[in-house]
């Protein structure tokens, strides 16, 4: 093992709001100089969003550091023809260089695309009734 992230019951689906618990392990050749843990989104390929993070500047050659993030209510994962939008756990180290990702999907929608269990975050606007709008006489 080099470094390892577990997420708690193995869990890859999250809600928007949810907070993701788990751990990150590593046994390393040396102690690393630093030792970095975030969760980000990021879109084919561009620069990540970090969202939160955690760092060790003082971390021994084996180890374990367990972590929560409270995750934000958007941008929902998301995979289209034109780009997609992706959540992932990250643990490196620096000196020696180490790297480890854990995907995951924040959504309020399961992969069929159907609401899950729990209410969604932004509640349907069945009350809301938009006047009608007059464009006038086109002829």
């Amino acid at each position: 093992m080099v470094i390892q992230i577990n997420i708690k019951d193995d869990n890859i689906m999250f809600l928007p709001g949810d907070e993701i618990e788990g751990e990150v392990r590593w046994e390393l050749p040396q102690a690393p100089a630093r030792l970095v843990v975030n969760v980000y989104w990021f879109t084919d390929g561009s620069v990540s969003n970090i969202e939160q993070g955690l760092e060790l500047t003082s971390a021994e050659t084996a180890g374990t550091l367990p972590f929560t993030f409270k995750l934000p209510v958007t941008p929902y994962s998301y995979s289209g023809k034109l780009f997609s939008i992706s959540w992932e756990i990250e643990a490196y180290s620096v000196s020696p260089d180490e790297r480890c990702t854990r995907p995951f999907i924040m959504s309020p929608y399961n992969t069929a695309g159907e609401l899950r269990s729990r209410a969604p975050v932004f509640p349907a606007l069945n009350d809301c009734q938009l006047p009608a709008a007059d464009f006038g006489d086109f002829s």
